[in-house]
């Protein structure tokens, strides 16, 4: 399964996979928000009949001078980075 927030991206990685002989599915994610989470884990576990790895490859940047960061910038890198990798963990 490939969960992205980017959902054409997405698609076309499992696109990918389904071409190769693979089988794939594609779900949008935000893994800063734990009902999405819960759900694209319900979805691998509908489509594959379970879930055996969850891997986070999820990041963000928003490079600016010091002195020109706000709380929002920071926050939205936060939320992806740090929460992301906590919902990620703990999830269900």
């Amino acid at each position: 399964m490939v969960a992205d927030l980017d959902v054409d991206g997405g698609e076309a990685v499992a696109a990918d996979i389904r071409s190769a002989g693979g089988s794939s599915v594609s779900v949008r994610v935000d893994v800063a928000d734990r009902s999405s989470m819960q759900a694209a884990i319900a979805t691998a576990v509908h489509e594959f009949g379970r879930l055996d790895v969850l891997f986070n490859n999820a990041g963000m940047n928003a490079p600016m001078r010091f002195l020109d960061v706000t709380e929002d910038n920071f926050l939205a890198v936060m939320k992806v980075n740090a929460l992301g990798v906590l919902i990620g963990r703990c999830c269900p």
